[in-house]
């Protein structure tokens, strides 16, 4: 974009790239934190669950995290951001489909736990159980 700035000749038909463009395609998918014995919390409307980056990556990608589980959308949530190497806990919204798989039919009581599939930007990133910790309205 420069005047006077080009490539060597033999490198035109490569073109350039910009440092946000370079570090967009080698970004990295966060993955659930704790593979095999990740758990998660319901509450209320939401569900918490931890997301971590490699800690080797350059940078991370924006992720779309959704919990399925008897082949229906648990919790999903949106434009999560985390740091190469950093933790976050992050709220999903939980469905309201969501919310009746904790209910038992014909009973008053909930159910305490669900297991379900996470999946991050469209791939599968583990099993997670998540527990009931307070009322699910």
């Amino acid at each position: 974009a420069r005047a006077g700035a080009a490539l060597a000749p033999g490198y035109e038909a490569i073109g350039s790239q910009t440092l946000s463009q370079y570090a967009a395609q080698y970004a990295v998918n966060p993955k659930l934190k704790g593979k095999g014995k990740a758990k998660g919390k319901a509450k209320g409307k939401t569900v918490k669950v931890k997301i971590t980056c490699a800690k080797a990556a350059d940078s991370c990608k924006k992720a779309k995290v959704v919990l399925k589980a008897k082949g229906k959308k648990v919790a999903s949530g949106k434009n999560i951001k985390t740091a190469p190497g950093k933790t976050k806990t992050v709220k999903l919204k939980m469905t309201g489909k969501g919310r009746k798989l904790f209910k038992k039919s014909g009973s008053k009581k909930q159910k305490k736990k669900l297991k379900a599939k996470v999946l991050v930007n469209g791939s599968k990133s583990g099993n997670i159980t998540v527990k009931r910790t307070g009322k699910i309205k």
